[in-house]
């Protein structure tokens, strides 16, 4: 027992040292979490509500050029074009139909009790048909809706609101100078 007890004071220090390494690293591992905490909170189905969430690394992704093609190719498919509605062009067009129109009729017809009343119908009427074209929208030509599918679905955003309808819907400004000639044709016919 005597030696036993020699050869602890012999190596106090260095038992000492391990006695008090052991301590501090089950501290240490009683102190650490568990798992790892992931710093964002986040739900399913609602959209990301902080700022990035960058990965700490980079890592490829292999593919060939046929299916990187497919993908972008399903992906243009799958997505909806957007269009923002713009009231201010139709109160513009309509304000300046309005005004040619007083203008080109007094020119032409000149002015007489008879020919006002005519004269408001016509304007009402005409203000109708450009009203019901620009309610319905016409689509400014470019080079996407030209390679576009007619039967695809864009997304039309109207108080900030988007609502999705079909490309055929809306007029495109061939279209639209074509409903307004048969309107008025039904219209003077």
């Amino acid at each position: 027992m005597k030696r036993r007890f020699l050869g602890y004071w012999r190596h106090y220090y260095n038992i000492n040292k391990g006695i008090f390494f052991l301590i501090v690293l089950v501290i240490l591992v009683s102190l650490f979490p568990r798992e790892g905490k992931f710093k964002y909170e986040f739900q399913r189905g609602k959209p990301w509500q902080h700022e990035e969430l960058i990965a700490p690394f980079d890592f490829a992704i292999r593919k060939t050029t046929d299916e990187l093609k497919r993908e972008q190719q399903e992906v243009l498919n799958d997505a909806y074009l957007f269009f923002r509605f713009d009231t201010n062009v139709s109160a513009t067009a309509i304000n300046q139909f309005r005004t040619r129109f007083e203008e080109s009729w007094k020119k032409t017809k000149g002015e007489s009790p008879e020919l006002n009343m005519r004269e408001r119908n016509n304007l009402a009427a005409g203000l109708f048909i450009l009203d019901s074209v620009y309610r319905r929208g016409i689509l400014e030509p470019t080079t996407v809706l030209e390679n576009i599918n007619p039967d695809s679905r864009i997304a039309v955003i109207h108080d900030n609101i988007a609502d999705i309808q079909d490309l055929k819907y809306f007029f495109t400004i061939r279209s639209s100078n074509d409903f307004l000639i048969k309107q008025v044709a039904l219209l003077s016919g």
